[in-house]
C-alpha cells in the first residue's frame, strides 16, 4: 500500500514532538523557515541530514520523485497539544501521515489516559480525512532518563498504548521499541551503550546519529515490505 502511494505522487507528513524533529541527531540545525507557530512559540525546519526524518525525505525524493515529505514535528510536543492544534500539522494536501506521538505525555500525572484518548481521536480524525497512517513507538530510552521524577509512566507503556490504539483502530503500527530492543539484544550492545554513543551532551532520550538510522531503516523496510 505504502509503495503505491509513494509511487502515485503523495504528500507525506510527519507529525511528532523532539525525536521526530530531529533531537540527538550530530547536525541538528533547526534554522529554517517558520513551519509552524503553536501558543506563540515558532517552531523552524530542521535542515541537517542525519536524523531519521531527514533521511526519510532523502529516500523518498531519491526513489519516488513525484512524492515529497514534509516534517512538521515540534520539540516538547505532547499528545493533546497535537490534537488542540491538529489543524495546523495535517492539512488537505497529506495523504500519508507518519505520526510518533506520547514520550512528552510521560510528564503528565494523567498522560496515560490522555494518550490513550488522544491517539485515537487522532487515528479516527485521519480516517475521517481519508488520511493512510503509519503510527510508530519511540527508540528505548535509559534507565537512568525513565527513572527521572517527572516521568509518571515509561516507554514499555508507550509502546503499549500505541500498539494497543493501532490495533483497535486497524492502523499500521511500527514498534521501535520492540524492534530495536531485539537488534541491540542480537548486536550484544545495551540500550545505554547505543543511546549515548556518538558525544556531545546526551540524555538517554534523544537518539544519536545510528539509533537515527536504525529507525529510518526500520520505516523504510516496513514500506517496501508492507503489502496490504
Amino acid at each position: 500500500m505504502y509503495r503505491q502511494l509513494l509511487q502515485s505522487g503523495v504528500q507525506v507528513k510527519i507529525v511528532g514532538d523532539s525525536i521526530s524533529a530531529g533531537s540527538g541527531s550530530s547536525d541538528d540545525n533547526r534554522s529554517g523557515p517558520v513551519i509552524l507557530t503553536i501558543d506563540g512559540k515558532d517552531y523552524k525546519e530542521q535542515l541537517g541530514k542525519k536524523c531519521w526524518a531527514s533521511l526519510f525525505g532523502s529516500y523518498v525524493r531519491g526513489l519516488y520523485p513525484a512524492s515529497r515529505v514534509v516534517n512538521r514535528s515540534c520539540s516538547r510536543l505532547n499528545s493533546t497539544e497535537l490534537r488542540r492544534n491538529i489543524h495546523q500539522f495535517v492539512g488537505e494536501r497529506d495523504r500519508l501521515i507518519l505520526l510518533m506521538i506520547g514520550a512528552n505525555d510521560r510528564k503528565q500525572e494523567n498522560g496515560r489516559e490522555c494518550l490513550e484518548e488522544n491517539v485515537k481521536y487522532l487515528l479516527d480524525y485521519f480516517a475521517r480525512k481519508e488520511k493512510s497512517v503509519l503510527l510508530m513507538s519511540y527508540p528505548p530510552s535509559t534507565e537512568a532518563n525513565e527513572s527521572q521524577p517527572n516521568r509518571f509512566f515509561h516507554m514499555d507503556e508507550v509502546d503499549r498504548i500505541l500498539e494497543e490504539a493501532a490495533a483497535s483502530r486497524h492502523v499500521s503500527f511500527i514498534s521501535h521499541y520492540k524492534l530495536l530492543h531485539k537488534y541491540y539484544r542480537e548486536q550484544r550492545v545495551t540500550v545505554e551503550e547505543m543511546m549515548m554513543a556518538g558525544g556531545g551532551k546526551r540524555d538517554g532520550l534523544h537518539p544519536p546519529d545510528l539509533v537515527h538510522h536504525l529507525i529510518f531503516e526500520q520505516i523504510v523496510r516496513f514500506v517496501e515490505n508492507e503489502s496490504t
